[in-house]
């Protein structure tokens, strides 16, 4: 009885440190809509959700910091960068003007651009104030994403769901006084808002 025990025990041990599987073919995530939800600084890499960062030219993957969630993160060249053991990105933002999305948008761009870039895609909602809530201003037929415009001093948020992995992606532009002041692509359910709060305080 005690050796079938420590039989288990050894054998839930070995299954919980067998290496992640690498995934690293990004052909299925290379449809219209998960390509917008990428950052591209001006040497073409090109930092996308749900893409492999092992394909990324010049990018060291095997140097990061291994967090308690089974991802891994990085800083580089003015982009912060997360992504799961399996190397696909969940997450990548920037505060600097080298990196722009696939329509061209950056950092220090008015936020008007992005209404005129991305508004002829997608379906827009407004930040009403009195209801609290957002509220649909257009009716589309046929749309790629959704665009939730919250002002000149909050920014614009475009999602769309990737149906393959059933999950919510995102495309934040922060802005204030109109400006643009950071880009966030980010993907699946975590709490970013709260994980950010949390590791602001070390």
């Amino acid at each position: 009885m005690k050796k079938a025990f420590i039989l288990i025990i050894f054998t839930v041990l070995f299954l919980f440190t067998l290496p992640a599987e690498i995934i690293t073919d990004d052909t299925p995530f290379e449809d219209a809509v998960t390509t917008e939800f990428c950052l591209i600084n001006s040497r073409q890499q090109k930092f996308c959700v749900y893409h492999s960062v092992k394909n990324i030219k010049d990018f060291d993957s095997d140097i990061g910091n291994l967090n308690c969630c089974a991802w891994n993160h990085k800083d580089y060249m003015d982009l912060t960068v997360y992504w799961y053991v399996s190397s696909s990105i969940a997450r990548a933002y920037t505060t600097s003007s080298e990196w722009k999305t696939k329509r061209g948008i950056k950092v220090g761009d008015p936020l008007i651009k992005v209404r005129e870039v991305y508004g002829s895609d997608g379906q827009l909602y407004l930040w009403d104030e009195a209801q609290n809530k957002s509220k649909k201003v257009t009716d589309k037929d046929s749309y790629l994403y959704m665009i939730f415009d919250h002002g000149d001093d909050e920014g614009i948020n475009i999602s769309a769901a990737n149906m393959r992995e059933e999950e919510m992606m995102s495309l934040g532009f922060y802005a204030k006084n109109g400006i643009i002041t950071k880009i966030d692509i980010r993907c699946g359910e975590m709490d970013w808002e709260s994980y950010d709060k949390e590791h602001s305080k070390e």
